[in-house]
């Protein structure tokens, strides 16, 4: 069943870490701006066409900027095969490859790096205006790959094959679970990976079981301020959806969907009757569940917090106890965190500027002068890496924030 088309019943639906990190999730635009190799994408963009070979590609290993977080970089270098001028991008798409030659999809936990509406590995690297006789005289990252983020089908010794199309985004070919139109013109690269973790066709019951777990999790934190309002209900109910719609089979989508709605219903009446064990929902996490599971329900969690554009104290402080009962790195906790305030309208309203910023009261004002120094360099950095939008204008409103907590607190 994981061959080149029997491949929609994979365990789906996780968009978890966030994980990413920083200044690579905040868009294509990042990577345009990174250097790799000699330079960045506009530093070696020449004309040079006699010293440059055919555009070829390659995978190379390395850590996202001073992190220890693993990353595989998809690199290029050559000479541009087009005859016309064209706005172009790369779009990368991720299989892997059994012993048979038989590809399977590789899943995403984040949707920053899936194709739309999928969790399935993509990524597109906007070039700009491109012309004949150029190309890039240096290696250059056009897409990244983290690999905390993906799952391939099976654990162990995985051979990834990454498919990068060059695109005229004018005339954007449809692609779907890695597979399409071949763009302008694509190439290929090969990289074998350990992965410790189970792939998605090994799992089975506990995955569907995790997932459950994350969904009462998730109505905790929706609850911890005693309501459950309309858009963090909705919340669920699509994510929910979006779990169960990528199997092929009626059977499995029929079973999945009472699973998860008898969850969903069961955790809202017992937080209503003040009755919802959390320590143990925890508890069970960590018995069956893989921390791409515990990923994936923190990030699920944000979510429904972030639903009604309310950063309630109350919802974070049980973000933050599930965070620490599931031993979710603080720092990859604030990822998550930061990742979501992003997508939070600028013009919410009932944002208090403690709790937006995670300010703990406890602290002296020379604690909070040092926090907030540190959040300040944080997202201004992150400023730079997002293009113009919701995204970057929500980046400026936490810079906004920031300086009104400076005034207060002097």
């Amino acid at each position: 069943m994981d061959g080149i088309f029997g491949l929609l019943i994979f365990a789906v639906l996780i968009f978890g870490v966030s994980r990413v990190f920083g200044a690579i999730f905040g868009s294509a635009k990042a990577v345009t701006k990174t250097v790799m190799g000699k330079g960045s994408l506009g530093d070696n963009f020449g004309s040079e066409f006699k010293q440059m070979g055919s555009m070829k590609t390659r995978i190379v290993k390395g850590k996202l900027g001073d992190t220890d977080i693993d990353i595989l970089k998809v690199e290029c270098e050559g000479l541009l095969p087009i005859t016309s001028s064209c706005t172009g991008a790369f779009i990368t798409s991720l299989h892997s490859v059994d012993n048979d030659g038989k590809l399977s999809l590789v899943k995403s936990f984040h949707d920053k790096f899936s194709e739309p509406n999928l969790p399935v590995y993509q990524h597109i690297t906007p070039l700009g205006e491109l012309v004949p006789n150029t190309g890039w005289k240096n290696w250059v990252n056009i897409a990244t790959i983290p690999l905390d983020l993906i799952q391939p089908a099976r654990g162990g010794d995985v051979k990834l094959l990454a498919t990068s199309r060059l695109v005229d985004v004018n005339n954007m070919p449809e692609i779907v679970m890695g597979y399409g139109d071949m763009g302008l013109i694509s190439f290929e690269a090969e990289y074998t990976h350990h992965f410790n973790i189970k792939g998605w066709f090994e799992e089975g019951e506990d995955r569907k079981k995790s997932r459950a777990l994350s969904v009462k999790i998730a109505m905790a934190v929706a609850m911890a301020d005693g309501t459950l309002d309309d858009s963090e209900g909705e919340t669920l109910k699509k994510w929910i959806q979006e779990s169960v719609s990528l199997y092929e089979d009626e059977e499995t989508q029929k079973e999945l969907k009472g699973l998860y709605n008898a969850a969903l219903k069961e955790s809202h009446k017992l937080a209503k009757e003040g009755n919802l064990a959390l320590s143990e929902i925890c508890k069970e996490m960590n018995e069956i569940g893989e921390m791409p599971d515990k990923i994936e329900a923190i990030e699920l969690a944000y979510k429904v917090m972030s639903a009604d554009g309310v950063i309630d104290k109350s919802e974070m402080e049980v973000i933050n106890k599930v965070a620490k009962a599931l031993d979710i790195d603080p720092e990859e906790l604030e990822r998550l965190r930061d990742q979501e305030l992003v997508n939070i309208s600028s013009s919410s309203s009932g944002i208090n500027i403690e709790e937006l910023l995670d300010i703990d009261s406890s602290w002296s004002n020379k604690e909070i002068k040092a926090h907030l120094a540190k959040e300040f360099q944080k997202w201004n950095n992150r400023l730079n890496t997002l293009e113009e939008g919701d995204e970057r204008d929500n980046a400026q409103k936490m810079l906004d924030y920031i300086a009104e907590a400076r005034k207060k607190y002097g």
